[in-house]
């Protein structure tokens, strides 16, 4: 039996590694490049689900927002009644104002604010604790608290502008100013 020769061994045995090696490298060549469309292709709903989480996202932060907006308002509200009806009661001492029923309708008026400023109060304690229970930002609730709460001031009965009601108030009105 004849021996192969050695060098067309080596030769035989680069040729087959260099093969191999240009194989594995095409290979891997076009798995990348397949793995690149795909995920091309499947970023464009992926894009347009998140924008459709977006747009969920802003939807719940304005309904929970929205919700503890109108708490803070109505907790104002109660506070401002509450400390109005103390404050004629307190006014009721003096000699033009009400006496007997009325009087006690003051303090009555106030006792009924103070309970449901009590009872909104618990309110935004459990829709602070609901909406950390249904996923809502904390920071969400906090844009809330950061603004200025504005409670409208109610009409005066006889629509006239109750800021010069307030600035001739006791004073006898024939030495008002006509100005």
């Amino acid at each position: 039996m004849q021996t192969p020769d050695p060098s067309l061994r080596c030769r035989f045995r680069c040729r087959s590694r260099a093969r191999r090696l240009v194989t594995r490298l095409g290979l891997a060549l076009a798995l990348g490049l397949i793995a690149a469309t795909f995920t091309s292709l499947s970023a464009v709903p992926t894009a347009r689900a998140q924008l459709a989480t977006e747009e969920e996202l802003q939807a719940q932060k304005q309904y929970w927002q929205e919700r503890y907006r109108m708490l803070l308002r109505n907790a104002a509200l109660l506070e401002r009644n509450a400390r109005r009806s103390r404050e004629d009661y307190a006014q009721a001492q003096r000699r033009n104002y009400p006496r007997g029923g009325a009087r006690q309708r003051l303090l009555a008026q106030a006792a009924e604010a103070e309970a449901e400023l009590r009872t909104v109060r618990e309110e935004i304690e459990a829709l602070r604790v609901e909406a950390r229970r249904e996923g809502a930002l904390p920071g969400w609730l906090y844009e809330v608290e950061d603004e200025e709460i504005v409670v409208p001031e109610p009409a005066a009965p006889d629509g006239s502008d109750s800021s010069s009601d307030e600035r001739d108030a006791g004073r006898n009105p024939l030495y008002l100013d006509d100005d």
